[in-house]
């Protein structure tokens, strides 16, 4: 027995030995909740939070791969309805193709090309057409054919006008966009005489 064990031995009575092995055990235990258990906790809780952020992200995440292969499949869809190439037909003969398959081509009070623009890797052609004394039914038929025109067709402007003559026919404005696959080449010394 070393000395300190001892000295205590000899001078504490029991009651008073008890006394101090309970102290010293409840100050070891305290020091142990606050040096060990404490931090344990605490970093326990901020696991348990960076797992709940890290779900989140995941959930995110999968939403956004979702949204991406929906988005992609859209580009993909529009890309097989953009005007080839070897397909090449200005959007003034494709506005009078519909006009012809309807049975509207009498109707035509204009039809007029309009400035277009050059993106990567399409170019956009556009042509206002206005057709006069058409039945609501022809009007939803034209708008329809151009929905489901095998070229990528968009009706920017609308414009749908009551006769003043008959209330019953209209007189509607159009302004049709199509666009056009542009070899990378060509889009290239596009960009290039427009620069200089």
């Amino acid at each position: 027995m070393s000395w300190v064990t001892r000295f205590v031995a000899w001078r504490l009575s029991a009651p008073d030995r008890t006394l101090l092995i309970a102290g010293s055990a409840i100050a070891l235990g305290l020091t142990g909740h606050f040096l060990v258990l404490a931090p344990v906790k605490e970093e326990m809780h901020r696991l348990d939070a960076a797992i709940t952020q890290k779900q989140e992200d995941q959930r995110t995440l999968v939403a956004i791969r979702h949204e991406y292969v929906r988005v992609r499949e859209r580009l993909r869809l529009a890309e097989g309805r953009l005007v080839r190439e070897k397909d090449r037909a200005s959007i003034l003969a494709l506005g009078e193709e519909l006009t012809r398959r309807l049975q509207l081509r009498e109707r035509i009070a204009f039809l007029r090309p309009q400035a277009g623009a050059v993106g990567e890797g399409f170019r956009e052609s556009s042509a206002e057409l206005k057709l006069e004394g058409l039945r609501l039914n022809e009007v939803l038929s034209l708008m329809t054919a151009i929905d489901d025109s095998p070229y990528l067709l968009r009706v920017r402007r609308f414009h749908l006008k009551t006769r003043f003559s008959d209330p019953s026919l209209f007189d509607l404005t159009l302004l049709l966009t199509t666009y056009e696959s542009v070899p990378h080449a060509a889009q290239a010394s596009g960009g290039a005489e427009r620069g200089g």
